[in-house]
């Protein structure tokens, strides 16, 4: 450790106790689906983020369709996962990292680096013999503290210009 980019599911397995695991599974075409999924089996002590509660905004007249979260927001939803400032988050999803890599963009953007996306997702981790759980973590809440970094996007006033 630390994963930066990507983590197999074998490195998953071994490191899995030292790990914050994010499941980010999510459809667009029915938007419970994921988080349906995540209770009826997740990685053991996976947390879940939805996509649109957790990792964007509402929609507004000059946004698409899913703005960037409310980093406040954002930021407290992350300390209520038990994500800390030193921990190894690890996000997966069920669509080729689509989501998990939102997931991964939005940490990395308030300064946490030690985020990794599980290498052929939730497929992976099951192909490999690895069994799911139902049972819901039991998350202590952190003092995670960000460090934003405001040139990792433009906003639409930007875009214009």
């Amino acid at each position: 450790m630390p994963y930066t980019t990507l983590i197999s599911a074998a490195e998953l397995s071994r490191e899995l106790e030292n790990c914050v695991v994010i499941d980010c599974r999510f459809s667009l075409a029915d938007t419970q689906l994921g988080e349906q999924q995540y209770q009826n089996g997740h990685i053991p002590g996976a947390r879940y983020a939805h996509l649109d509660h957790h990792l964007s905004s509402p929609i507004t007249p000059n946004s698409g369709r899913h703005p960037l979260p409310d980093f406040n927001q954002l930021i407290d939803q992350i300390r209520a996962w038990g994500v800390d400032n030193n921990s190894q988050v690890i996000a997966y999803d069920d669509a080729n990292g689509a989501y998990s890599s939102r997931l991964w963009w939005l940490l990395r953007t308030l300064g946490h680096t030690r985020v990794a996306i599980l290498e052929g997702g939730l497929q992976a981790w099951e192909a490999a013999g690895h069994a799911l759980e139902s049972a819901l973590p039991d998350c202590q809440k952190t003092n995670f503290e960000a460090h934003l970094d405001h040139q990792a996007w433009w906003d639409i006033d930007e875009l214009q210009q």
